[in-house]
């Protein structure tokens, strides 16, 4: 249903020229938009989260800067604008330990595992995702945690070990 998946997103995504990049409302709907990488469009869920980004920035909403950021970077990892993903990664972290927001620092983190993973920088990639997992655990966010042990397996694998990759990724499965 990827049809009905891409048209409510587009929906969603006209709303965003009226709404204020400060509210909560363009909160929910950048972290919904976020499904955009579901339905094959990471570009423009990048183009869109920047446009909020640079908005709430203009407007003083800088404790907003670390979700829009980090959904930034995400799509920019996926489709392979690394060094931009990085600044913006950096960017969302730094902002987050700052405000010491926990959950966007947590899935910040991961972004950023992946990142060093996909670039060769094991440790860095090892050091965010236990970072993640100690900042997502006390606070209950079990999907952030599920998902920085899925990078886990991601950084396995690209370390050719199957075995730990295997082991990573069931542990996701449940």
């Amino acid at each position: 249903r990827t049809a009905e998946g891409a048209a409510a997103l587009d929906s969603a995504a006209r709303m965003l020229p009226a709404i204020d990049p400060l509210s909560p409302g363009a909160q929910s709907i950048a972290f919904g938009l976020h499904a955009q990488i579901c339905v094959g469009r990471p570009r423009q869920l990048r183009d869109e989260v920047l446009a909020l980004e640079s908005a709430a920035r203009e407007a003083g909403g800088y404790g907003l800067m670390p979700y829009y950021l980090l959904l930034a970077a995400d799509a920019g990892y996926r489709i392979g604008e690394w060094p931009d993903a990085e600044r913006d990664i950096d960017e969302a972290v730094a902002s987050a330990e700052y405000s010491a927001q926990r959950g966007p620092l947590s899935i910040a983190l991961v972004v950023r595992a992946r990142l060093h993973a996909v670039r060769g920088r094991r440790e860095a990639a090892r050091a965010d995702i236990d970072a993640a997992i100690d900042a997502a655990e006390p606070a209950g966010y079990g999907s952030t945690v599920l998902w920085a042990q899925a990078a886990s397996g991601f950084l396995a694998l690209g370390r050719g070990d199957a075995e730990a990759a295997i082991d990573d990724l069931e542990g996701v499965e449940q």
